[in-house]
């Protein structure tokens, strides 16, 4: 995994760690930093479901479901 890697693409039982966010508007980053997501937060990937169904990503204590627009803008790098 490279360190432009999208939380999109990390594989089922992976870890990483936020490093930035991509095409995020602020409005919706705010959002995110509410549950959790934020640079340097550590993400699993718990279900990578086919057909380019919303990933689950355990984020602190909550699991969430992503979908590819929001998870691909959300750069990562593998700890």
């Amino acid at each position: 995994m490279t360190n432009a890697a999208s939380l999109w693409n990390i594989e089922q039982g992976d870890t990483a760690v936020v490093s930035g966010f991509v095409g995020i508007s602020t409005t919706y980053l705010r959002r995110m930093r509410e549950i959790g997501i934020d640079i340097g937060t550590e993400v699993i990937c718990l279900n990578r479901p086919p057909f380019s169904a919303p990933r689950q990503f355990q984020i602190c204590d909550g699991v969430f479901s992503l979908d590819k627009e929001i998870a691909g803008s959300i750069k990562i790098m593998a700890s």
